[in-house]
């Protein structure tokens, strides 16, 4: 059995909090405490997932079969981030307005079930980075139990694996927020075309990858196996394919 102690320390800190309402996106992270939690506190766990503009919808599909799989009570929620002009304005401090608006919502979902505990699924490497979100959890009490019990991705991964989810080996997703420079302003259009572009992209296999948007020209990142694949035979075809999304040039770079 791996981790054993982490396990332990999880699962103790999940039973003192006795029931909790989990922000939970379908990433590894969120998939993993959202079972671990179901898995020690049985019915006293409620899932809650924003369905807004910055999720695509096949992210948002995966969430629901995984926590319908789980039978675990799942609460869709819009947090109104694009009606937030602080969010839209996309500055370096945009994940902690969004992250607040989130969590003010899913603490009021989780009082109207009575449930005094939310938690999210921040864990050890993300102290590591700059992360505004990590602010916002806790201005408002948000519990981060795998940071509590020393779990870094490695571990989250691993015990996924033994616990036999399916999000064990799922590349890291983030909002597609993220995919657009800082200072340019967050529109419908450029989330939707980013969406459409990276499924264009995992279409031809091209499974871990990341756009970013920049007005009428594109960046993909990929891994080495993307990177080759699309040098080999695939670069042309994606040309192509980006120009009727309104992108006029595609520049091809590897994750650092």
């Amino acid at each position: 059995m791996k981790y054993p102690h982490k396990k332990k320390l999880l699962s103790d800190i999940l039973k003192n909090y006795g029931a909790v309402a989990a922000a939970f996106s379908g990433g590894v992270d969120s998939s993993f405490l959202l079972a671990f939690s179901k898995k020690i506190l049985k019915d006293k766990v409620i899932a809650v997932t924003s369905s807004d503009a910055i999720h695509c919808q096949k992210e948002l599909n995966f969430a629901a079969d995984f926590a319908k799989k789980l039978k675990i009570k799942h609460i869709f929620i819009n947090c109104g981030q694009m009606e937030a002009a602080e969010f839209k304005a996309n500055t370096k401090k945009r994940c902690y307005f969004c992250k607040k608006l989130i969590f003010e919502k899913i603490k009021n979902i989780a009082l109207s079930y009575n449930i005094k505990k939310v938690i999210n699924g921040d864990n050890i490497d993300d102290l590591k980075e700059i992360r505004p979100g990590l602010k916002a959890a806790k201005e408002l009490n948000i519990a981060s139990p795998l940071i509590d019990a020393g779990m870094d991705k490695e571990a989250i991964r691993e015990i996924s694996k033994d616990m036999g989810l399916v999000t064990w080996n799922k590349p890291s997703m983030s909002c597609l927020a993220t995919r657009i420079p800082y200072n340019s302003v967050i529109t419908y259009k450029k989330l939707r075309t980013v969406e459409a572009a990276e499924e264009i992209l995992k279409d031809l296999g091209i499974l871990i990858c990341r756009i970013r948007h920049y007005g009428s020209a594109a960046e993909v990142l990929t891994d080495t196996n993307g990177f080759n694949l699309i040098l080999k035979k695939l670069d042309k075809i994606i040309l192509k394919q980006f120009k009727d999304l309104g992108f006029n040039s595609v520049d091809f770079k590897k994750f650092d």
